[in-house]
């Protein structure tokens, strides 16, 4: 599905770790890998050069792959160059990776991969790594189904490659609503047609999967909140890896109600993959 790659480095060591799920994916669907690091106006020559020795290191573990690389360096205002970049090479995929002081920040603050996940013409990955001594090697991933996501073909294409690359189980979560919410007023046939549509997702995702020859076990979980519940049971099973879909919520949805891929962002005991399909 993926031909040519596009990662973005920034010279920190989030970056630097992300860059290794930006080499398996690549090694995954034999893709061409683009590693750039954009140079914004006024960076300290000393950001600079990290910047660069990340970009060398990315790059020599890649060939170790025998990967096509490619290196990009250029200066300006790091979203829209790599958006002229993205539209200048044909990139289908983006991968960045969340720093983590925007972790730590309130969500409405728009942040260089909130803004690549809006804007970008492709497909998007953004990465958390908080398991560095692992170094993106996961040996169990959890994908949790909550509904209003995109398409979720794609979504299926990248747990499976990543599965088989790294020889890894899969394990589906199925989120069920707490009978709790049932009882909040105006709930009972939201919830009800909610479920129903995250059943059919759920068993959707799990037959495309094994159509890859991808053979996943399943979890159900109960929540009144999607984003603690995903939490729990990552940490709970001791997890390695998330990969969850973007929503389709909208922004203003977003700051009012609060979005549950942004949530488990900030409290995601593992590496944590976010998903948003072209």
């Amino acid at each position: 599905m993926y031909k040519k790659i596009l990662m973005a480095v920034d010279g920190s060591f989030n970056a630097e770790a992300a860059g290794r799920y930006a080499i398996a994916i690549a090694s995954a669907c034999r893709a061409k890998l683009y590693i750039v690091s954009i140079i914004p106006p006024k960076m300290h020559e000393k950001d600079i050069k990290g910047a660069e020795e990340s970009v060398e290191r990315i790059i020599e573990e890649a060939r170790k792959h025998d990967l096509d690389v490619r290196p990009i360096i250029e200066e300006g205002a790091v979203v829209p160059v790599i958006s002229e970049i993205v539209r200048r090479e044909k990139i289908e995929l983006a991968i960045a990776a969340a720093r983590s002081e925007h972790v730590e920040q309130r969500f409405f603050v728009r942040t260089v991969s909130r803004e690549l996940i809006r804007l970008l013409p492709c497909s998007v990955i953004i990465i958390r790594v908080v398991n560095p001594g692992k170094m993106a090697y996961p040996r169990d991933i959890l994908v949790p189904i909550i509904g209003s996501e995109y398409d979720l073909s794609e979504k299926v294409f990248l747990t499976a490659r990543l599965a088989r690359y790294y020889k890894a189980k899969v394990i589906v979560l199925h989120l069920k609503r707490s009978i709790t919410t049932l009882f909040k007023k105006g709930m009972i046939k939201d919830a009800a047609e909610g479920e129903a549509e995250n059943i059919e997702e759920t068993k959707s995702f799990i037959e495309h999967l094994k159509r890859f020859k991808v053979y996943p076990k399943t979890r159900v979980s109960y929540f009144i909140k999607a984003s603690r519940a995903i939490s729990m049971e990552a940490a709970a099973k001791r997890h390695d890896l998330i990969i969850l879909g973007a929503t389709k919520r909208s922004l203003i949805s977003q700051l009012i109600r609060g979005n549950p891929v942004e949530e488990v962002l900030r409290r995601t005991p593992c590496d944590l993959m976010i998903l948003k399909p072209k």
